[in-house]
């Protein structure tokens, strides 16, 4: 089964530590990423910047990220939109791939200025390898993990939903 993860950091640069990290199981072979993005805001900034991770990804969907797709469709005009309608008719859209309003809420609210949130679209894992890494980085403090398991081929479901063309 594949996981659609959110670190959600209480610091601008907590994300591209988590980047650092993520590229470290990709390299041991430990996780297989198959998309992932940072979204930073910093403080007096206008709007969250979002960034691709590119880990030697193995996406189904080439060199582009479902995950900004679906981050453009949280904040539309670079802010986050966190109105009921607008969470509850995306999730409506995302309906099978997975991701749940609450998921979706929860990420909505952290965005923020000061803050920063690195999203990963995994597929296989090794528990033994991740499990440290993952429980090092929440033992530190400031950050967030929010889950959700999706079907194994959430990327492609991911680009259909949004309407996302890949051509």
């Amino acid at each position: 089964m594949a996981t659609l993860t959110a670190w959600q950091y209480q610091t601008p640069l907590g994300a591209r530590a988590g980047a650092v990290r993520l590229r470290t199981l990709v390299d041991l072979e430990a996780l297989e990423v198959l998309d992932a993005i940072t979204v930073t805001w910093v403080q007096g900034a206008h709007q969250p910047r979002m960034t691709p991770v590119r880990p030697r990804m193995s996406s189904p969907v080439g060199d582009h990220s479902v995950l900004a797709g679906l981050f453009r469709r949280l904040a539309p005009d670079g802010t986050p939109d966190d109105s009921a309608g607008t969470l509850a008719g995306l999730a409506a859209v995302l309906d099978g791939t997975g991701i749940t309003p609450t998921f979706l809420l929860e990420v909505v609210d952290h965005l923020a200025p000061g803050h920063s949130t690195l999203m990963v679209l995994s597929g296989t894992a090794d528990p033994e390898t991740v499990r440290p890494v993952v429980e090092r980085g929440l033992a530190g403090g400031g950050v967030t993990l929010l889950y959700a398991d999706v079907p194994d081929d959430a990327a492609a479901r991911l680009g259909r939903a949004l309407g996302l063309r890949f051509d």
